[in-house]
């Protein structure tokens, strides 16, 4: 809910967070298209490890839920 001005500045500062600690001490996962919007007003997108704009595709195969789309990438 970050284009809500009352959750923006929490979304933003969690989405720097996130950049600031990925590619080197923790690996770092973002998902879903509006997360990415979110990580693309910090001018931080590029530094984190992995963005998926599918959320909850996303969050399914973190979940261990096999994904028919990766099948002939994974094997």
């Amino acid at each position: 809910m970050f284009e809500n001005d009352k959750f923006k500045t929490g979304t933003l500062s969690i989405a720097r967070v996130v950049a600031s600690v990925s590619q080197g001490r923790s690996f770092g996962v973002v998902g879903g298209g509006e997360t990415v919007s979110a990580l693309k007003q910090t001018k931080m997108l590029d530094h984190v490890d992995w963005v998926s704009t599918g959320g909850g595709a996303m969050l399914k195969y973190l979940a261990g839920e096999k994904m028919p789309g990766l099948r002939k990438i994974v094997n």
